[in-house]
């Protein structure tokens, strides 16, 4: 009785092991951005007052990455001011290099007097030594334990972890406003965001990068007055 006691002990051992890795695992992956630092600029001679209808043109080649920044930024800008902004995606076909006469053109029609372009500046890698070492680990190997002496000490094992580089990845996205009536830049902004891995357009997880960027483009460009107040057309 005492030894199946003690292997299903084990194995609840094991299973719960299991989980919590996984556990572990999926909280890394949910947590590998860090943003490093902001910062922004705008032309204090722009004198033209807040803008009344923005194109949103995320530059990505991934096109749900692109899709996703675009539509975050532009419900962020309409849910909270008195500006109209529109997804590029939802006139403009992917994939297709518009000249800009082009562009200028189409702009023009649908009224926009703002170009809202976010695009990934930079990937930097950063590639860390991390020396190795000796750790305790729990032993959860099948012994016979003929007594408590014994049982106590093969409870836990030393393990020799090897050297190893820890590779990461500094991302700088970068956001910038145009007047459309002559292309001069107005506002811009710089994100540098700290990656665990690389991933395509330097962005691992869209989503929650896109809804980060959303909220800090929204309170610049508030600030900065370039924006109608919500309920003021």
């Amino acid at each position: 009785m005492a030894a199946n006691n003690m292997n299903k002990s084990k194995k609840n051992y094991r299973v719960s092991a299991f989980f919590c890795s996984i556990i572990l695992m999926l909280l890394a992956i949910s947590s590998c951005s860090t943003t490093k630092s902001v910062a922004t600029w705008s032309d204090h001679q722009y004198s033209g007052g807040p803008l009344k209808k923005i194109v949103v043109i995320g530059v990505f080649k991934n096109l749900s990455s692109r899709k996703e920044f675009e539509e975050k930024i532009a419900k962020k800008i309409n849910d909270n001011s008195g500006v109209e902004a529109v997804p590029s995606l939802n006139f403009l076909t992917p994939g297709v290099k518009y000249e800009h006469k082009n562009m200028e053109k189409i702009f023009s029609e649908k009224g926009f007097d703002g170009i809202l372009i976010v695009r990934t500046k930079s990937v930097s890698n950063i590639s860390t030594y991390v020396p190795g070492g000796n750790s305790l680990v729990r032993n959860v190997q099948r012994i016979n334990y003929p007594n408590y002496h014994n049982y106590y000490l093969v409870t836990w094992k030393s393990v020799r972890e090897p050297a190893y580089f820890n590779e990461a990845y500094v991302v700088s996205t970068e956001s910038s406003l145009f007047l459309n009536s002559n292309d001069k830049m107005i506002w811009t902004m710089e994100k540098s965001t700290k990656e665990n891995y690389r991933a395509e357009d330097g962005i691992t997880n869209p989503k929650a990068e896109s809804s980060a960027i959303a909220g800090i483009i929204f309170n610049s460009l508030k600030s900065e007055k370039l924006l109608i107040p919500k309920g003021k057309h």
